[in-house]
């Protein structure tokens, strides 16, 4: 239900976009400045491993993509899908699979009720469904969802970076794989 209600939004937000086959599209800054935001102990290094990452790919259009799109901020009912407090973003638009792979990540973090098989499944709806929503391909669509959990993983490591030290660094590790 969450995600019909999601790709519902995505179909109704999609704007074309005038994007570079060889340079980042302009979320990625926009994602970037927000991991730099939680800067801290190898931030500075992964924010390195993402700018030099292949962005190469088609694009396609662009649909919201609200960041901090987390699980305790949405609520899912039979006609609607809520968000509450948002981050304050440049632009609200991007590959949606940045705020998918977010809410994905903290699902596990949280170690909620099913979250592997839930973040597996929206994984999944973002692989085959987001391509044809926005006439991107589905390593772009890849790149944005590991950008969102990559986002997120960074956002967890800070805030136990004294509290949880080692979990902070585990966290990290986990952002890293998906850069280097």
């Amino acid at each position: 239900l969450m995600w019909e209600h999601f790709a519902g939004l995505i179909r109704k937000t999609g704007v074309s976009s005038v994007t570079s086959r060889s340079l980042p599209p302009p979320f990625v800054s926009e994602v970037c400045a927000h991991i730099e935001r939680f800067s801290h102990k190898g931030v500075p290094e992964l924010l390195e491993f993402i700018r030099k990452a292949g962005w190469q790919g088609e694009w396609g259009s662009e649909a919201l993509m609200p960041l901090d799109f987390t699980p305790d901020n949405l609520f899912v009912r039979e006609n609607r899908l809520s968000f509450i407090d948002p981050w304050k973003q440049g632009t609200y638009l991007g590959n949606p699979a940045v705020s998918i792979g977010q809410c994905a990540t903290l699902m596990q973090l949280y170690h909620m009720r099913e979250a592997v098989n839930m973040a597996d499944m929206l994984k999944i709806n973002c692989m085959e469904r987001i391509p044809k929503l926005l006439g991107c391909d589905t390593t772009a669509t890849e790149c944005a969802f590991n950008l969102g959990a990559t986002l997120q993983l960074v956002l967890s490591s800070y805030v136990r970076r004294e509290s949880h030290p080692f979990l902070a660094a585990k966290f990290m590790g986990c952002a890293r794989a998906f850069w280097s």
